[in-house]
């Protein structure tokens, strides 16, 4: 029978949350704080994000070194690629598309008559004055 001095409960690290892991190194030793990065994040999209921040706070890029300010330049560039690349159109751009085509059929057939009436008036002209 087990007594009370004998017995090793173990229920968890004071104020550590539940799937949350300590950062480890490569020599496999805990570093630091428990602030980890989620596993579905990249490290080149929370050091953009830490620099986005970064700039938000100071109201400037000056605290960003160049290749910080480089970095977070990129990531932004390629998310806009990557999300003009992947949305489809909306129906607003299509119908503004439309209308777009629409009046410049309509000012080019305004500007061939306009040229056509000086065209015209103009012969006239001439033929009155060699008469």
């Amino acid at each position: 029978m087990e007594t009370l001095e004998e017995v090793l409960a173990h229920h968890g690290i004071r104020g550590m949350k539940w799937g949350v892991r300590k950062r480890r190194g490569s020599d496999g030793k805990v570093s630091g704080g428990s602030t980890s990065t989620p596993p579905h994040v990249s490290e080149d999209a929370m050091l953009a994000r830490t620099s986005h921040e970064t700039v938000k706070k100071h109201g400037s890029t000056d605290p960003l070194s160049n290749k910080d300010l480089q970095h977070l330049v990129n990531r932004i560039n390629l998310e806009q690629q990557y999300n003009k690349l992947t949305t489809q159109p909306s129906k607003v751009n299509k119908g503004a598309k439309i209308a777009g085509s629409i009046l410049a059929n309509v000012g080019k057939q305004l500007a061939a008559e306009i040229v056509k009436g000086h065209a015209t008036k103009a012969l006239a002209k001439a033929g009155a004055l060699k008469k």
